[in-house]
């Protein structure tokens, strides 16, 4: 997905690969990161190669990218009927994201997909190997307030949505102080959406989300 106005709100201020990271040394340091960066580049090519399969169109409005994040009703924590018809609705998935430099686009996958298991880095996955990103993290929408007083009689369009981003990633190690500028960028990229930016520490970041999510 390629966003709009990312110089304007970022200027020049990128986030470099994490000095001090095993994961990410692994990757970027040394004569054995060469072979490391070639197998993660090669599946990075897997992942975004364009087949018949991929659909291709322009984000208008919050019911385009509600449409993007339908993936199954059926892991829904509060849904007492497992029904197909919920095939297409919003779940409680955590995606792992990065914003890149090379292309201004905004990559992001369900953290728990299984394509990841064999990779140290999901991020670097993401981003080709870059050296530096724009932002990186993991998000989470949801519904405003959170899916515990959520129901499944209502339509998916007639829920305020709330998507939470952090900056959780050893590999790039995004500054805090840049998480303002990141919930600016995608107001003006996904009006409709409540955005709510927060440090990978805070009480209620994904994580508060992610035990929640392993409860139900």
């Amino acid at each position: 997905m390629y966003l709009k106005g990312i110089k304007r709100h970022f200027g020049d201020v990128t986030q470099s690969w994490n000095r001090e990271y095993k994961a990410a040394q692994t990757i970027f340091q040394g004569p054995t990161s060469i072979p490391v960066r070639s197998t993660i580049k090669t599946a990075h090519s897997i992942l975004y190669s364009r087949t018949t399969a991929n659909a291709f169109g322009v984000i208008d409005g919050k019911e385009d990218l509600l449409s993007i994040l339908h993936s199954g009703g059926s892991s829904r924590p509060n849904q007492s009927v497992r029904s197909l018809a919920l095939a297409h609705r919003i779940k409680p998935a955590i995606y792992t994201y990065v914003i890149s430099c090379s292309d201004n686009s905004f990559r992001f996958s369900e953290t728990g997909a299984a394509f990841f298991v064999d990779f140290a880095s999901k991020h670097a996955l993401h981003s080709k190997c870059a050296e530096s990103v724009f932002y990186s993290g993991e998000f989470h929408p949801r519904p405003e307030g959170g899916w515990g007083a959520f129901s499944d009689e209502k339509n998916d369009e007639d829920v305020t949505w709330e998507l939470l981003i952090d900056n959780n990633s050893g590999t790039y190690s995004p500054q805090k102080e840049m998480l303002p500028t990141l919930q600016q960028l995608l107001e003006y990229n996904f009006p409709g959406f409540k955005i709510l930016a927060l440090d990978h520490e805070d009480p209620v970041s994904l994580m508060a989300v992610s035990s929640s999510l392993m409860v139900n």
